[in-house]
C-alpha cells in the first residue's frame, strides 16, 4: 500500500511543479533544470527532466504490476529488481542529496540508507526467479 501511495505522491508531485513552477511548460522545466544542474555541477544539462518522467512512468508501473499481479510480481528475477530499484534509488539521490541542502539532504542520507538496507533484507530473504516471495512484505499488506 505505501509503495502505490509513493507512486500516487509523485505523481502530484509533477504535476504540483509543472502546475506552479514550471506552467505546464516542458521547455520552461528544461530551462529551470538546466539552471539548477548548473549551479550545483558547472554544466548546464537540462535533460534530467527525461530522467525524472522515467523515474515516475517506472514507479507507476511498477506499483501497477504488484497491484494487477502480484504472484508475477514477487517472483521476477533479481535483475530487474535491482535494476528498477537501483535506478529509483539513484535518482532518489540525485535529487535529495545532490540537489539539496539542510534537513533534506540528511533525510535523503537517511532515505537512501534505509532504501538499500530494505533491497539487502529483501534479497536476503528470497525473492527472485523460482523463489518463495519473502512473507510480511515492507511495503504492501
Amino acid at each position: 500500500m505505501l509503495w502505490s501511495a509513493g507512486a500516487g505522491m509523485m505523481i502530484l508531485h509533477i504535476c504540483a511543479a509543472f502546475a506552479y513552477v514550471h506552467a505546464w511548460s516542458h521547455a520552461a522545466a528544461v530551462e529551470a533544470t538546466a539552471a539548477e544542474t548548473l549551479a550545483v555541477t558547472g554544466s548546464s544539462f537540462g535533460g534530467g527532466v527525461w530522467f525524472n518522467y522515467v523515474f515516475l512512468v517506472l514507479w507507476v508501473a511498477d506499483a501497477i504490476w504488484w497491484w494487477i499481479n502480484e504472484r508475477g510480481y514477487l517472483a521476477r528475477s533479481r535483475w530487474v529488481d535491482g535494476l528498477v530499484y537501483g535506478f529509483m534509488i539513484f535518482i532518489a539521490f540525485q535529487a535529495t542529496v545532490v540537489f539539496e541542502s539542510g534537513v533534506v539532504r540528511w533525510g535523503g542520507v537517511a532515505a537512501t540508507l534505509l532504501l538499500l538496507f530494505a533491497g539487502f533484507m529483501r534479497r536476503c530473504a528470497g525473492g527472485g526467479v523460482n523463489k518463495k516471495p519473502a512473507q510480511g512484505r515492507l511495503f504492501k499488506e
